[in-house]
């Protein structure tokens, strides 16, 4: 089974934006085909862990580039502080030096790697080494998904409910990520924004419908998304540059909202 998510722009006339109603226009054009994204209902779960393991891959990748610089020598640090940048690592952005940059960006790096796979939880795989029989695809078209909604962008579970129905969802679903954990952060974690991988963590608490999404977060989960597309799958490697795409076309100076 599978569904579609459609970028609407979620405009206030003037007169509303005078007043401060929460009314909004959200008469865009549906019929955009560059508008959408097509995916399986399940799949967009999945997608959600493929991105926190590709993260930890990327970031693998950058800690083996800034130990080959430090091997290297003195002149393999000079420009530390310019590859920091270009591979996304705000930590290393105010370091006084390049020497003292890969430092940062390795303290950096190492604690989104912890936290990034405290997020990750293992799947029950049968025989053939495929996700066990439990399927989020027959759990949530039996019903069970206005009941027990995935984790979304902006709502924090702070209370002991939200989390016990989010560890009790990784169970029934055999998710490849923990709501639980997710559960716990109502805004983004420091150490993952210090490594310039903060959309990752939009991305996985988002809804799959009727989300709203900023023209801010649209772009950090895009730029999130540009830089660990490579270390997944192709399957996947394609599902996310689309969803990618679709979080480009976000509005400058409007909310979007994301339908099924």
């Amino acid at each position: 089974m599978g569904g579609c998510l459609w970028l609407t722009p979620v405009r206030a006339n003037r007169r509303e934006e005078i007043e401060e109603s929460p009314l909004f226009d959200t008469s865009g054009d549906h019929e955009d085909g560059n508008n959408s994204w097509s995916y399986r209902y399940s799949g967009f779960q999945w997608l959600k862990g493929y991105t926190l393991r590709a993260g930890v891959q990327f970031l693998v990748l950058v800690q083996k580039r800034v130990d080959e610089r430090k091997a290297a020598g003195q002149t393999a640090i000079a420009g530390a502080r310019q590859f920091l940048a270009d591979a996304g690592i705000l930590a290393a952005a105010t370091s006084p030096s390049d020497a003292k940059a890969l430092d940062d960006a390795s303290c950096a790096i190492a604690a989104a790697v912890l936290l990034l796979r405290s997020w990750i939880r293992e799947p029950q795989l049968d025989q053939w080494g495929y996700p066990a029989a439990v399927s989020s695809t027959a759990f949530l078209s039996g019903g069970m998904q206005a009941q027990a909604p995935m984790p979304g962008l902006g709502s924090g579970g702070e209370n002991d409910e939200d989390k016990d129905r989010g560890a009790a969802l990784e169970e029934v679903l055999n998710t490849n990520f923990r709501f639980g954990e997710l559960a716990k952060h109502e805004m983004c974690p420091p150490a993952l924004h210090r490594v310039g991988l903060g959309g990752l963590f939009l991305l996985a608490k988002m809804w799959d419908n009727n989300q709203f999404v900023y023209p801010h977060e649209a772009r950090v989960m895009a730029a999130s998304l540009g830089r660990v597309v490579e270390f997944m799958d192709a399957e996947w490697r394609e599902m996310a540059g689309e969803l990618g795409e679709l979080m480009r076309r976000c509005g400058e100076d409007e909310m979007s909202m994301i339908q099924g």
